[in-house]
């Protein structure tokens, strides 16, 4: 896979990682490098992150699996979060996602960890099944979000709070608005 490919991934990864340690989203993602993508990778890399973040809880219970020793944080655990989201929640083809996070990786952590990338992200794509029923087995797997917010909600809406943290994990709609 050419640069092109790795370079949303790697800016889409740094933005996760840049929200994760406190930044507000639009600055995280003008941090990572986001205008200097073209605007198909800029669309890409925003939607990567975004749908990385809205599946970080789940994405943390995934890796906890997949690794033998704690799981990642910060650059890497960010880039596998975003290679997650694409091998579940689009329609890119494994191979291409796999390929360009190893690509970015090497970009962003080094080719000795780009190799780790490889592993997990091909270990999830052989165990996938299993590792999925394993993750849904706990509440903040199986709707990705933190354990506090789904206490709240039960006990605030007991009986729609499965359909408010589904509906927590949708991609929001477009709107338009126009200016006169």
């Amino acid at each position: 896979m050419s640069g092109t490919g790795a370079e949303p991934r790697r800016v889409s990864a740094l933005a996760v990682y840049g929200v994760l340690q406190g930044r507000n989203y639009p600055s995280a993602l003008d941090a990572a490098g986001y205008s200097e993508l073209t605007p198909e990778q800029g669309a890409l890399a925003s939607e990567l992150a975004l749908g990385a973040l809205r599946w970080h809880h789940r994405h943390a219970q995934l890796l906890e699996k997949l690794m033998e020793r704690p799981r990642p944080s910060g650059k890497l655990g960010a880039l596998l979060s975003v290679g997650l989201f694409q091998l579940v929640r689009t329609r890119i083809p494994d191979h291409a996602a796999v390929s360009s996070c190893v690509s970015a990786g090497k970009k962003l952590l080094g080719p000795a960890r780009s190799r780790a990338v490889n592993a997990i992200l091909r270990r999830y794509l052989r165990e996938s099944h299993q590792l999925e029923k394993a993750a849904d087995r706990s509440l903040e797997g199986r709707y990705s979000h933190p354990g506090w917010l789904i206490r709240r909600l039960q006990s605030a809406w007991p009986g729609r709070w499965h359909s408010i943290l589904r509906a927590g994990n949708r991609k929001p709609p477009m709107w338009l608005r126009v200016n006169r």
